[in-house]
């Protein structure tokens, strides 16, 4: 099995109050594989052309993260490109900012600090 990179990330779960998941994610983390789009932070509603989204969506899986972890609050995550090298993901390098999706609904927020392997 050829071994994808990965990415370590500081990211941030919107509270529910925020539009976030009621459930946030937690240790195993299977049951979210959330996409990233690589924009300003602050965005929080998915940009569209009529009714078409125009937004590049990256496929991740979340690898690792904190043991105790709460909405609102930043953690660090190991996350997974799920879709190298068949999928574009250069533009996920040390500094970039993005929102984290569930569909079209932005439910986090964060900034990559490394890339790693492949």
């Amino acid at each position: 099995m050829d071994q994808r990179p990965t990415v370590i990330v500081e990211m941030t779960f919107l509270r529910p109050d925020e539009g976030g998941r009621v459930q946030v994610p937690g240790p195993p983390f299977k049951d979210c594989a959330p996409h990233l789009v690589v924009q300003d932070p602050n965005v929080r509603r998915a940009i569209k052309k009529g009714t078409m989204i125009v937004e590049n969506y990256l496929a991740v899986r979340l690898l690792s993260g904190p043991t105790e972890y709460e909405a609102g609050q930043a953690g660090i995550f190991h996350l997974e490109l799920m879709h190298a090298p068949h999928v574009w993901y250069d533009v996920l390098q040390a500094g970039a900012t993005f929102t984290v999706r569930e569909g079209s609904r932005v439910i986090g927020y964060g900034t990559l600090i490394e890339r790693l392997g492949p």
